[in-house]
């Protein structure tokens, strides 16, 4: 998924916010594959998807005044739900949505001013919103988290999570394993991994924190331009450790090596230590502070 995607309906807060109205429940529901796809759209409002223990798909729709309908259909390829807006008009309420969907089941959730919540979905989630938070919890196997403005945390072990933000804030907790990217301009970055292969960390101006183990062929690359660069693994850490900064300066907490000046390129520092043929760990900051710490 791409930010593009969901700009392209981001002109319709226009028509957005709420006016006062009567508002109208919509109940659907259809037997569905333990595997099912699932795709919801829904502009303003909420999108939340629950997973249940029934091979079925269930949608609860509080449409606000002015919605002209929420489309509910369902093929061999699997449900998708879409909330219908008017083209022109003002005072437009959002729609609230509860989808209950099996366990198993891969879900795309798109929003512009909708919050998403995804829980206990053990499938693939695709989950964004331009202006709403993007919440994802439970046994996930693979996530990607997208907002332009709202905060993205996944609390999943997860084996792949990739989330973006512009001006929110990115919290992936849970002990996400595998492949783990995240990437934001102005928010902060905090991430909490488990015996992770590949991290791929970058903000400009919020700070980036990792703490958690590494696979000993793992990776890393973390980068923010002007905000700290937190680091923290075990003592036992296998790997050669680089960190380089421009103007800032370097803290080595996990053991005796010290930073040097690289005063032939700038006022900055740099850091280089191994312990042995493991990760590769590369740490920049252009203007701010690197730590880097044993857990």
């Amino acid at each position: 998924m791409t930010f593009q995607r969901i700009y392209r309906v981001a002109f319709a807060l226009l028509l957005v916010p709420a006016g006062a109205g009567a508002q109208q429940t919509v109940e659907r529901s259809t037997s569905a594959a333990a595997d099912v796809s699932v795709e919801i759209e829904n502009i303003a409002g909420t999108i939340r998807v629950e997973a249940w223990d029934r091979n079925e798909v269930s949608m609860t729709a509080r449409l606000g005044a002015g919605i002209e309908r929420v489309d509910f259909e369902s093929d061999d390829e699997g449900v998708e739900i879409h909330v219908v807006y008017p083209r022109h008009g003002r005072n437009i309420e959002g729609a609230d949505l509860i989808i209950r969907v099996p366990a198993g089941a891969s879900i795309q959730a798109e929003g512009v001013s909708a919050n998403v919540t995804v829980q206990n979905i053990r499938g693939e989630v695709d989950a964004s919103s331009v202006s709403g938070n993007v919440t994802i919890s439970g046994n996930t196997r693979s996530v990607e988290a997208e907002s332009v403005s709202g905060n993205v945390v996944v609390t999943a072990p997860t084996t792949d999570v990739r989330a973006e933000s512009v001006s929110g804030t990115i919290r992936l907790t849970g002990n996400p394993t595998g492949f783990i990217e995240a990437e934001t301009t102005s928010g902060d970055i905090t991430v909490e991994g488990n015996q992770a292969e590949s991290v791929s960390l970058h903000s400009v101006s919020g700070r980036v924190s990792y703490r958690g183990s590494l696979e000993r062929s793992g990776s890393v690359n973390i980068e923010s331009f002007s905000g700290t660069v937190d680091f923290a693994v075990p003592a036992n850490t296998i790997g050669t450790f680089e960190a380089t900064t421009f103007s800032g300066g370097i803290a080595n907490d996990f053991n005796d090596a010290r930073p040097r000046d690289t005063q032939r390129h700038g006022p900055g520092s740099e850091l280089e230590f191994s312990t042995g043929n493991g990760a590769q760990i590369e740490l920049n900051s252009f203007s701010g502070t690197i730590r880097i710490r044993r857990m």
